[in-house]
């Protein structure tokens, strides 16, 4: 997972240095690493993609055709929408643990 594209993301850090806001949001990634036992980022990317690529060849089977074409946009529409998705968990994740983190330093 990436921490960099989260930077100037959060208003709760916004107003720190583009350093102090790395070092949170790694902290707030490993927080959430470390309760859960399985590798939560790379879990959850692989079942929402696996999910939204059967989705969408779910569909594409029962309501169209099948031919290459149709399997093809269908797997493309399922990497995007995956996307879209993983990033929405991944942003509410890393702000659920930048919370905890705050708290902690806050203390």
């Amino acid at each position: 997972m990436d921490i960099k594209e989260y930077i100037e993301s959060f208003e709760e850090i916004s107003q720190l240095s583009r350093d102090k806001q790395f070092t949170l949001l790694e902290q707030a990634r490993d927080e959430i690493q470390s309760n859960t036992s399985l590798p939560s980022f790379a879990v959850i990317a692989f079942i929402v993609r696996v999910s939204c690529i059967s989705l969408f060849f779910s569909a594409c089977y029962f309501f169209s055709e099948f031919s290459t074409l149709n399997i093809v946009i269908s797997v493309l529409l399922g990497l995007l929408f995956a996307r879209i998705i993983i990033s929405e968990i991944n942003s509410h994740l890393i702000l659920k643990g930048l919370k905890r983190v705050l708290q902690k330093n806050a203390v």
